[in-house]
């Protein structure tokens, strides 16, 4: 597998992404993503060529952060995520 990305800081509050990703014997997939981020609250939606779109948001207060997300795969279906994070 290899890849390339980059991110554009468009503003002090909305970052885009965009990557391209080669696996052996699967077409190109480019991936594109915006994160916004307001206070502590954070919002990222992303989609790619492969049929798949996330959503997701999240809560940033010291070192704690909370995050909840969604991934949507055409075949596969709805797949929940969360995730707690802590940094010492």
């Amino acid at each position: 597998q290899m890849s390339v990305g980059m991110a554009y800081n468009a503003a002090d509050f909305l970052t885009l992404n965009a990557e391209l990703e080669q696996t052996s014997n699967i077409p190109l997939n480019l991936k594109l993503a915006a994160v916004l981020e307001y206070d502590e609250w954070i919002i990222r939606g992303g989609l790619n060529t492969q049929n798949q779109f996330g959503l997701g948001g999240g809560y940033k207060k010291n070192k704690l952060q909370v995050d909840i997300g969604l991934g949507i795969h055409q075949v596969l279906g709805v797949s929940p995520a969360l995730n707690l994070s802590y940094v010492l």
